[in-house]
């Protein structure tokens, strides 16, 4: 099984005028989405986010 990705362009100009349909696509794809485009991974639901943010030894950005 492979973990979800999208391409929504986060900074078109229709996305940046009405975010909150793209938003919940993102949220229906997983727990963490890689954002194609970008190369990066994006947290969309605030119960995941709020348990990364209590346990930064686990989840951290530096050291890849």
């Amino acid at each position: 099984m492979s973990a979800p990705s999208s391409s929504l362009p986060l900074f078109d100009d229709r996305v940046l005028a009405d975010p909150y349909p793209s938003y919940g696509g993102l949220r229906g794809s997983g727990a963490a989405v890689l954002l194609e485009e970008y190369g990066v991974w994006a947290i969309p639901r605030h119960a995941d986010i709020a348990a990364i943010l209590k346990n930064p030894d686990v989840f951290a950005s530096e050291g890849g």
